[in-house]
């Protein structure tokens, strides 16, 4: 995410409407040299200070009754992650 940090960042406050709400767990490493030195909390903190709706989770898992709890009849919920398991 490092190397696209701040891209993600611009994509993110360009598109996102005022209705969006972007929901993040945190990074999932699966090990090796990665380094851990940006969160998924890094990239909430940036969005929303750019004016759209992100919110961090540190477990993936207490995101679930978040999104639960928002997600109303008509809304799409979109999921995407690599290897995610709840």
């Amino acid at each position: 995410m490092r190397f696209q940090f701040e891209e993600l960042v611009e994509t993110f406050a360009k598109h996102l409407k005022e209705q969006d709400i972007l929901v993040l767990p945190e990074v999932y490493y699966a090990g090796g040299s990665a380094a851990k030195d940006i969160s998924s909390r890094d990239l909430a903190l940036r969005v929303s200070a750019a004016g759209r709706a992100a919110f961090y989770f540190e477990r993936r898992a207490d995101s679930i009754p978040f999104i639960a709890r928002l997600a109303g009849k008509g809304d799409a919920v979109l999921v995407l992650g690599r290897g995610m398991t709840v």
